[in-house]
């Protein structure tokens, strides 16, 4: 099976469609991929253009279908393609006509697809439901991170701190309290704390945070402003018992759950996320596999041993959907 993944570059948006080729990885034998990231052939004239996407993708002739492709450079060995997938709205109308002209099955991950008629689409991933069967939901979107196996504990403890973002902003003061629950944790569970920061981390809050952890930080911990981009949090999850994670990302908490490592999302006292978050954020603690706590509080290193099963029974339920919905049997 070939499949393509047509992305717009975005690191969050390649990452759930990479989690989706690993879905149907562990079912198909001889899967490879292939990545494609989209050119306008006239950016300057690129608003424009989507305006015309939006309003050609109501009707996918095979006329309309080649105006949408031509917006675009050219995409090479699409015979040889099974299966496109696409993660977001910036490449979902190109994908759409792409599949529907040269007739292939496709993916279409995101909330932005509900503007694609459903006869255009083969499978609809979102969070919300609507009236077609094109769409299924899961509990964690898709993402490149797997469940790591039990390992011995070994005194560590992730923290994955981000920035300004999804309707929360962070002042001196949070990343204060922040770091005094840091502080305190070390002090009395005595762990060693393993600290990555991202693009979204203020430089000078990044600066901050190591001054203030400098005698206690774990010596593995990654500093976005030190040239600690494109870091492996894969080998970094495998060494820690449990993970913390700010609320400002979305995606950093779906990936932190995958491992199945027990997560607390944490927010300054108050700060209330945007409400799609906010009602995911909930979802995740009503079925087990997240705690919130906020900055300034005592913290706990709570390490409860189901995470791994509840994270493999919502993977194995949504694989299977994703199976059903293109017409795949499990060669595994």
């Amino acid at each position: 099976m070939n499949i393509l993944i047509v992305t717009d570059g975005i690191p969050g948006h390649e990452n759930q469609s990479l989690g989706l080729v690993k879905s149907l990885q562990k079912h198909t034998k001889n899967l490879t991929f292939t990545l494609h990231k989209i050119e306008y052939k006239y950016p300057i004239f690129r608003s424009l253009s989507i305006v015309l996407q939006r309003y050609l993708v109501k009707s996918l002739t095979n006329k309309n279908c080649e105006r949408i492709i031509s917006i675009f450079k050219p995409i090479s060995s699409l015979e040889k393609v099974d299966i496109i997938i696409t993660t977001g709205g910036k490449c979902a109308f190109l994908v759409a006509a792409l599949a529907n002209k040269y007739a292939k099955k496709s993916i279409q991950n995101g909330s932005f697809a509900r503007h694609i008629p459903p006869s255009y689409i083969t499978v609809r991933i979102a969070e919300d439901t609507d009236i077609n069967n094109k769409t299924i939901t899961t509990l964690i979107p898709p993402n490149r991170y797997s469940i790591i196996p039990e390992l011995p504990l070994s005194g560590k403890s992730l923290f994955l701190i981000g920035g300004n973002g999804s309707g929360i902003k962070y002042n001196k003061k949070d990343i204060y309290l922040m770091l005094k629950s840091i502080k305190n944790l070390v002090h009395e569970y005595r762990i060693s704390p393993i600290i990555v920061t991202s693009r979204r981390t203020n430089i000078d809050t990044e600066v901050l945070i190591r001054d203030s952890l400098s005698s206690i930080y774990n010596t593995s911990s990654i500093w976005y402003h030190q040239g600690g981009t494109g870091a492996c949090l894969q080998n970094l999850m495998k060494q820690s018992d449990n993970i913390y994670v700010t609320e400002d990302s979305a995606m950093m908490i779906a990936e932190a759950i995958s491992t199945g490592l027990p997560v607390t999302s944490i927010k300054a006292p108050g700060a209330k996320p945007e409400e799609k978050q906010e009602t995911q954020l909930n979802k995740y603690v009503q079925y087990g596999v997240l705690e919130r706590k906020e900055f300034g509080e005592c913290w706990q290193v709570d390490l409860p041993k189901d995470n791994r099963k509840k994270v493999k029974d919502i993977n194995t339920s949504f694989e299977k959907e994703l199976l059903r919905a293109l017409s795949i049997e499990s060669e595994s």
